[in-house]
């Protein structure tokens, strides 16, 4: 017999309540699939359940509740606690992947045929006008990836009115994108020249952590 089926034959029998792990049934996880399709038009598939139960757990734990379970049945039983706790409950579940430069063929495709084919437009009906908008943008990393991109084809191009909006469920990665601070790994995406030309770098003097702040230019 080897060690480690020594070490597992124990826990081989052993069910979650017994290791301490409430999970969610599958009627409450349909409450919470129903409530984020309702409020916010995302569907969740049937194996995101076990993903929404680890969200959601450090919400249970910060209203002294024992379990994920209790948190749902408290939201379904108490209405104000419903219409307090529901953004916060949006934030969790939603998934906000992001970087600068993120799948960079997006934005080749931006200054290679779709800004051309733009100009070509205005040069016909005289309206350059430009509007982007950023749809579940998260922390703000795409649009201010797609304003230096702006920035960079249209900076000998003058008379254009470009703007870029940006919006996401998410209200709190909303506010990290108005503040268009990150740290430096976020940023190493970006080329140095254009780090430099569109970000200040700043100096925690206390931390010794390094931010980059977006210039006026690029906010969003």
């Amino acid at each position: 017999m080897t060690e480690d089926s020594v070490f597992y034959k124990p826990f081989q029998n052993m069910t979650e309540s017994q290791f301490g792990i409430t999970t969610i049934s599958d009627e409450e996880f349909q409450f919470v699939k129903s409530l984020m399709y309702k409020e916010t038009g995302i569907f969740l598939a049937d194996h995101k359940k076990i993903m929404v139960q680890s969200r959601l757990n450090g919400r249970a734990k910060h209203f002294g509740l024992k379990n994920v379970s209790e948190y749902i049945g408290k939201l379904r039983a108490d209405h104000g606690f419903f219409n307090s706790e529901l953004t916060e409950l949006i934030n969790r579940i939603t998934t906000n992947k992001t970087d600068f430069f993120r799948e960079n063929h997006h934005f080749e495709f931006l200054k290679d045929t779709f800004f051309p084919s733009i100009e070509e437009k205005a040069a016909k009906n005289g309206k350059k006008i430009l509007r982007i908008w950023s749809s579940a943008c998260s922390t703000g990393e795409e649009p201010y990836t797609i304003a230096i991109t702006c920035l960079e084809y249209f900076a000998f191009k003058p008379g254009w009115d470009i703007k870029i909006y940006a919006s996401d469920i998410d209200t709190n990665v909303i506010n990290t994108a108005k503040e268009g601070i990150y740290k430096e790994d976020r940023l190493q995406p970006v080329d140095d020249k254009l780090k430099n030309k569109y970000f200040v770098k700043h100096k925690d003097p206390e931390r010794g952590e390094l931010t980059y702040h977006a210039k006026p230019q690029l906010k969003i």
